[in-house]
């Protein structure tokens, strides 16, 4: 039968003054000691968990002690164990020690690893403390933590001054430096009101022999934002090199070097209502901030600017309303910016769903910036630039600049492989370093490139494109092009309908899958060897015993061997659709097309009038077509046909935009069938002109009117000769603008041949097996050495070498 224990609070069971047991005291192996005060010899056997110890005679333990004060000397025998408690004399030890705090580290038997606590608190300076140490132990006592115990220590603090305010307290141990609250987050405070202040937390492990507590006097930025010790920026607090004043909420530094980044061993960020001050002794190595740091040691500062209505809610972690949209930054370092919205590009360049500048690829409102690598990673940006979120514009149109190549001013774009792609609303280009570029048309649009704006089919006259186009999924109308064409792309996944229906192709056809339903084209085959060439019902145009030396005002365009590039040629290779409206210079002459004399057959006549026959204009018909020919076809008389009681009078269908329209007197129109043998007046309507422009031209469809010269297409107002419009034709007229400030002068198509050098294509495989398909591949598809060797120039100065 086992001996039942028993527990003792001597404080309840002692009666008299000062509940104090004086007599000696053994300790039963079956008994607890809980609490009491002893001043005499203790012998414990059994197990001490509090009590006040303080005789003389030295405290005898064969036992346990899990907690109590021991003024008195105590001597753990072998069989003894120590927990916890606090031991202010000394303790001899043969036994195990597994806790506690101790006037100085034990000796002997088993003892756990501790640290010697120092407190470092100065007894003078501004805050004039009088007294400041650990209980029981003064300025420095040793902490073996045990984590089954509360090993508990109390600081105190006596200031001079009763109304002072406690500063906040430093650890260091090792490498280590933090405040007190994080080393220990137990700790509680305690306020007399008189200047008494003390601090109690249970002792935490330490991997260090020593622990240091002081007064703060590191600079420390709390989560907030604010200095540590101003309490949220209320009141005045200063530390070694720097100092805070509430006043005016300045954090001055005056030496050392600082980084409120955020990051790992770096300063928390600071709030957007401190304003920072760098003196001269101080540095500043990383952070962003929303008012501009000023001082003689502040520095440069690059600012990060949010485009367009939204806001920076967050910096490097902390988040606040205040942040706005423009930030000055440490061109060194990590900066974690959060916007209101999600960020696409920075300074243009788009970033990918994987970028790891964004840290979370499932936010895109986060992004982590090194402002110095960023600009120095793609070279078309400027090294020195300030740093734009959002600041592309999205869905651009395809706006062709006067020189033939696509406006890319305001474009995001992709930098990778020595090209830059930039993209708009259903087109993108890729451009090597100095080329011209590949413009790839994807969005399944209708394209007119007689303008500039090719959609719209409106802006200024554009006399050629000079960059190489990929049609993956649109409909080229109209155009002068100067380099390969490919209708298609190989390999392409794109389900979207490629097609030519106009355009004068002086350089012909890169490659072909789509369809072709009219255009004039230099040479009738792919130039590489996998697409089929001019596809439909096309048919050829030459001259018997002569050549065509210009179409539609234009040269044509051949492969150099020798310089793999495209150079003037000789002669067209010409070949077109039926309905086509071709304007041919031969080297000779013109009398007739297919045997029938100019202005009898075809809507043919001579473009410049009789005194220059080398020039026609005619409507291609839906046969092969030989000017000069020796067969001379002379029409067989029409048959007058017999007509009816009641003839219905033939008409053509007109209207006009922009301006009206009468005939016989009539009241003005602006759409109407018209008698084809009546004369049609067509006149401006001035209300309609847009503020700003001025009338430059009429632009007609009809393809009897082109270039007929009784036809005053630049007069406001103009005559349709009775009897030149087909019956049942249909004919838009309409009133094109120019800016008020441009000098009007006629508008041609361009003469020359411009050779750049084009990008490569973003689907383009390696094609063999043509005699000079690959070189010319490499040469308009795919940058050259010595492009891909080249300075990259900022975007910007792209465009304005485009403009």
């Amino acid at each position: 039968m086992c001996e039942r224990k028993k527990f003792y609070y001597f404080l309840s069971i002692i009666s008299g003054t000062g509940n104090v047991t004086k007599c000696k005291l053994t300790i039963g192996g079956n008994a607890t000691i809980v609490r009491g005060n002893f001043d005499n010899t203790v012998i414990n056997n059994g197990k001490i968990s509090g009590g006040y110890f303080y005789s003389s005679s030295p405290l005898t333990n064969h036992g346990t002690i899990i907690d109590g004060l021991f003024v008195s000397a105590v001597s753990n025998e072998s069989e003894g164990k120590i927990e916890n408690g606090t031991f202010r004399s000394t303790v001899t030890n043969n036994g195990i020690i597994k806790g506690g705090i101790f006037s100085e580290q034990p000796a002997g038997g088993t003892v756990a690893s501790g640290y010697t606590l120092n407190i470092n608190f100065p007894e003078n300076g501004s805050y004039e403390i009088i007294d400041a140490g650990i209980s029981y132990f003064g300025n420095s006592g040793y902490v073996i933590p045990n984590s089954n115990h509360n090993t508990s220590i109390s600081i105190y603090i006596f200031f001079r001054d009763s109304q002072a305010i406690l500063f906040p307290i430093d650890v260091t141990f090792g490498e280590t430096h933090c405040l007190l609250e994080d080393w220990a987050p137990s700790a509680r405070y305690y306020d007399n009101g008189s200047g008494y202040f003390s601090v109690t937390f249970t002792a935490p492990h330490a991997d260090a022999d020593t622990v240091t507590l002081s007064i703060l006097t590191r600079l420390v930025i709390d989560k907030a934002g604010y200095p540590v010790g101003t309490e949220g920026g209320t009141r005045d607090y200063s530390g070694n090199g720097w100092k805070f004043e509430k006043g005016n909420g300045t954090l001055t530094l005056e030496s050392g070097n600082y980084n409120f980044s955020g990051e790992k061993n770096a300063l928390h960020p600071l709030n957007p209502a401190v304003q920072l001050k760098v003196k001269s002794g101080a540095t500043l190595t990383g952070g962003a901030f929303k008012n501009e740091p000023t001082g003689e040691g502040a520095g440069t500062f690059r600012t990060v600017t949010l485009n367009g209505t939204g806001s920076i809610t967050a910096v490097n972690g902390l988040a606040s309303g205040d942040w706005g949209n423009k930030l000055y930054a440490v061109k060194t370092g990590n900066n974690t910016i959060t916007a209101s919205e999600p960020i696409r590009d920075i300074n243009r360049i788009l970033l990918e769903n994987d970028d790891p500048i964004y840290p979370n690829p499932s936010n895109k409102k986060t992004v982590c910036i090194n402002i110095q690598q960023f600009l120095n990673s793609v070279s078309a940006l400027d090294p020195e630039a300030n740093i734009i979120l959002n600041q592309a514009s999205y869905d651009l149109p395809l706006i062709m600049a006067s020189n033939g190549t696509p406006v890319i001013v305001n474009a995001p774009f992709e930098a990778g492989g020595g090209h830059y792609t930039y993209y708009g609303d259903g087109w993108h280009i890729q451009k090597s370093f100095e080329g011209i570029g590949t413009l790839y048309l994807t969005g399944g649009k209708t394209y007119n490139f007689r303008s500039t704006d090719p959609v719209n089919k409106k802006g200024e006259p554009l006399n050629a494109v000079i960059c190489s186009i990929v049609n993956e999924g649109g409909i080229i109308e109209d155009g002068t092009f100067s380099k390969p064409i490919a209708n298609g792309q190989p390999g392409s996944t794109s389900s979207e309908p490629h097609e030519i229906e106009g355009g004068t192709f002086a350089a012909g056809l890169l490659y072909n899958d789509g369809t072709i339903t009219g255009g004039a084209f230099n040479g009738k085959d792919s130039i590489l060897p996998l697409g089929i060439g001019l596809s439909g019902n096309y048919r050829s145009v030459t001259v018997k015993d002569g050549a065509i030396v210009k179409v539609n005002d234009t040269f044509p365009l051949v492969y150099d061997k020798t310089t793999h590039d495209l150079v003037q040629g000789s002669a067209w290779d010409l070949y077109s659709y039926a309905g086509t409206v071709l304007t041919v210079k031969a080297d000779a002459d013109i009398t007739n097309i297919n045997g029938q004399k100019i202005g009898e057959a075809f809507s043919s006549y001579y473009l410049n009038g009789e005194t220059d026959k080398k020039v026609v204009r005619f409507v291609m018909p839906d046969s092969d077509v030989e000017l000069n020919s020796t067969k001379i076809v002379v029409p067989e008389p029409k048959p007058e046909p017999k007509p009816d009681p009641e003839p219905e009078a033939p008409t053509y269908t007109l209207t006009v935009k922009g301006g009206t329209f009468t005939y016989n007197g009539g009241e003005a129109m602006t759409s109407a069938s018209v008698p084809v043998d009546a004369e049609v007046k067509v006149t401006l309507n001035q209300s309609a002109v847009p503020e700003g422009m001025v009338f430059d031209l009429w632009a007609m469809d009809g393809a009897s009117l082109l270039g007929n010269p009784a036809v005053a297409y630049n007069e406001e107002s103009f005559t349709i000769p009775a009897g030149s419009v087909a019956k049942g034709s249909t004919v838009t007229v309409e009133a094109q603008y120019r800016d008020a400030t441009i000098e009007s002068e006629p508008s041609v198509l361009g003469t020359a041949a411009i050779i750049g050098v084009a990008g490569a294509g973003t689907a383009v495989i390696v094609w063999q097996g043509y005699r000079i398909g690959m070189e010319l591949y490499e040469k308009y598809f795919q940058p050259t050495p010595e492009e891909t060797a080249a300075e990259q120039p900022a975007p910007e100065a792209l465009a304005a070498a485009a403009s």
